[in-house]
């Protein structure tokens, strides 16, 4: 395999995209994701499905904490 791409919807894209903003600005949040990933990659070299689902909680955990902290989405 050479590519791997991400089609996505524009609800979709805006958790993804917050997840990648949080990371940006959250250098020991990314850190943690790196050594997931590295731990990961290693454990499931050959399933990228199980690889991925690896990742799920993690980025879900993310993914609210970037929405929590957002103050537009404050009521």
């Amino acid at each position: 395999r050479t590519h791997h791409v991400h089609v996505r919807t524009p609800e979709d894209a805006r958790a993804a995209l917050r997840f990648r903003d949080h990371l940006r600005g959250h250098p020991e949040a990314a850190a943690r994701y790196a050594m997931l990933k590295r731990e990961l990659s290693g454990r499931f070299a050959t399933d990228r499905d199980a690889y991925g689902l690896g990742k799920g909680r993690f980025v879900e955990e993310i993914v609210r904490t970037a929405e929590d902290a957002d103050p537009s989405r404050r009521g």
